[in-house]
C-alpha cells in the first residue's frame, strides 16, 4: 500500500533510493537518506611505516625530562584591622589548613609580621592569592596576600 512515503526497506543502501510506490508525493526527505558506503577509508588497516614512526617518536622522548616546577610562597602579611577569626578561616578555607595549623600560622603572622600560608605552583598560588583577596574585600578587611618564588636549594 503506498501511502506516500517511502519505508526503511524501501531504500537501497546507497545514496540513491528506489521507491515502491508510483506516487508522485513519495519523497524521501534527505534526512532519511542512508549515509553513503566508505569502503575506500582504511579505518581497520595499519598505517604504513607504523614501526618507523614509533620507533622516531620513543627516541625523540628518551631525551626529553620534565623539570618539577619553580614553586611559589603565598604570603599572609599582619595588619591592625583583619581579624585573628577571619585569618584563621581563609587558612582553614582556601588554603585546607587543619585548625591547629591554621592557628598557628596565624599566630606567627600576627607575632612576626608576615607569614608563609603554603607553598605551591605559580598557577595555584596566583589563584589562592585572588581568592583570598577576593574574601578579605568581602569582608572588608585590607588583608594583604604576595606570593614571592621559593628560593633555588630550598627544601621543603
Amino acid at each position: 500500500m503506498c501511502d506516500g512515503r517511502a519505508s526503511r526497506r524501501d531504500i537501497a543502501p546507497v545514496v540513491t533510493h528506489s521507491r515502491r510506490c508510483s506516487s508522485p508525493d513519495s519523497e524521501v526527505p534527505p534526512d532519511e537518506l542512508p549515509l553513503p558506503a566508505r569502503s575506500g577509508f582504511p579505518y581497520n588497516q595499519s598505517v604504513p611505516d607504523a614501526k618507523f614512526r614509533e620507533d622516531l617518536l620513543s627516541e625523540s622522548r628518551a631525551d626529553e625530562r620534565v623539570e618539577k616546577p619553580k614553586m611559589w610562597r603565598v604570603l599572609l602579611h599582619n595588619d591592625d584591622f583583619t581579624t585573628q577569626e577571619f585569618v584563621v578561616w581563609v587558612l582553614e578555607t582556601v588554603f585546607q589548613k587543619p585548625a591547629a595549623d591554621a592557628r598557628a600560622i596565624m599566630l606567627h603572622v600576627h607575632h612576626a609580621g608576615v607569614g608563609v600560608a603554603g607553598l605551591y605552583t605559580r598557577d595555584v598560588a596566583e589563584t589562592k592569592q585572588q581568592a583570598t583577596q577576593r574574601l578579605a574585600e568581602q569582608h572588608e578587611f585590607p588583608l594583604l596576600v604576595t606570593l614571592e618564588p621559593e628560593p633555588e636549594g630550598s627544601s621543603s
